[in-house]
């Protein structure tokens, strides 16, 4: 029986690729599975159900057998996956593409003040793959450091369709998460706008791909970088 609450706590814990998305979806209210038709506000669209903040999982949702493996030695509450996993890091996006049997993003070319720095592959102790990440770095002249500006994330097993909750401001100009559909992504997928920039997800080729980025880039800048997305897979 999965809660809103136990799932946004798995798949913040899938790595870099996925926390921001998940971490602005508001305060979880812990409910059972539900049955019966969505809610008005819900709707399905390209693999997804978007959600109302306090609509519990749907029971359509199917969960992967394998579950969201612990990270670092932390279980998740009411969680059924007890398997603890690995986190292993590649220098380059091919390094990583020889490890896994599916496609991966990266960027083609890389706008200026941006480079890459390396890339992740969380897996379950028994090897299988559970979350990928390709990591790039945006130099920060404020603090005059390198910080982690854009992340592409993939996930081979995931929830089906794949849950995304809005989120109401709780406080006056507060924060929110709205979905807006994005038709200029690899597949038609969602865009949600937080405050800590912008996050698209979709499907494509029954494997789940994020693309997060930093407030640092305006929406043009982030379109070029969709427009520079290439596919990587080891043959």
């Amino acid at each position: 029986m999965w809660s809103r609450r136990q799932f946004i706590k798995a798949m913040g814990a899938t790595g870099a690729a996925l926390i921001t998305p998940f971490q602005r979806l508001g305060r979880a209210q812990a409910s059972a599975l539900a049955d019966g038709p969505l809610p008005l506000e819900a709707e399905f669209y390209e693999g997804f159900v978007l959600l109302p903040e306090d609509a519990p999982l749907p029971s359509s949702v199917q969960i992967p057998k394998s579950g969201v493996p612990r990270v670092c030695g932390v279980g998740l509450e009411g969680h059924r996956a007890t398997l603890d996993s690995t986190n292993k890091l590649f220098n380059t996006t091919d390094e990583l593409a020889k490890e896994i049997n599916f496609p991966v993003y990266t960027l083609g070319e890389l706008p200026g003040g941006l480079r890459q720095s390396g890339a992740s592959m969380l897996t379950h102790n028994n090897g299988e793959i559970y979350n990928v990440s390709v990591n790039f770095e945006i130099y920060n002249s404020q603090e005059t450091i390198w910080e982690t500006g854009v992340v592409l994330g993939a996930l081979s097993h995931f929830p089906k369709p794949f849950p995304l909750w809005s989120s109401k401001s709780v406080e006056p100009d507060g924060p929110t998460v709205s979905f807006e559909k994005a038709n200029f992504l690899p597949s038609p997928g969602v865009m949600v706008v937080t405050a800590q920039g912008f996050v698209f997800h979709w499907i494509k080729n029954d494997v789940l791909y994020s693309l997060v980025v930093g407030h640092t880039l305006s929406f043009t800048e982030v379109q070029n970088l969709v427009a520079a997305l290439i596919l990587i897979q080891h043959t």
